[in-house]
């Protein structure tokens, strides 16, 4: 996540709503001198939004997500050459609830930029299930998982949707 980052967007979607702990490197925006003899700067420069500069909203964003819905376990749920959807899974507090009593996230990213991607994945989200989508670049919108248990979504071109149970908000 320095600035040779060829799609960060992708990788700190990734990195933020994948299973395990994530990281987001930033330098601040103070970037250092390039120093000669050792290939670069030193830190890195990041280039990284990591507080919405910019009107780039991404990196908080992600991190909200991250702080409310990604926990548990890691479920593939899709892939091929343009899509990777996956779960996130929280059963910890009691191991033997049904699947869909712990889902929490279902997350879908389209590497393919120049056209949307639709695709209908298995969820273990239940028929009826009321999901918001989180993620910035697509519309937030509300979404009913259908009887068949399929989430059925154009994912937009280079971009990824995260859907969830709405948080509380103020009113």
């Amino acid at each position: 996540d320095d600035d040779y980052a060829t799609r960060p967007e992708f990788q700190f979607a990734l990195i933020l709503t994948r299973q395990r702990l994530p990281n987001v490197y930033t330098d601040g925006n103070d970037q250092s001198e390039t120093l000669g003899e050792s290939g670069g700067a030193f830190p890195r420069h990041a280039n990284t939004a990591f507080l919405g500069q910019w009107g780039d909203s991404r990196i908080p964003t992600l991190v909200y997500i991250h702080e409310h819905f990604a926990r548990g376990d890691q479920w593939p749920r899709w892939g091929d050459a343009d899509v990777v959807a996956y779960e996130r899974n929280d059963k910890r507090d009691n191991g033997d609830m049904e699947d869909a009593d712990g889902a929490v996230l279902f997350f879908v990213l389209n590497d393919n930029y120049d056209s949307g991607a639709y695709r209908e994945i298995q969820t273990t989200f239940r028929p009826g299930d009321y999901l918001w989508q989180y993620a910035d670049g697509g519309g937030h919108f509300y979404y009913t998982v259908p009887p068949d248990g399929r989430i059925k979504v154009i994912t937009p071109p280079g971009g990824y949707f995260a859907f969830s149970w709405r948080s509380p908000e103020e009113s």
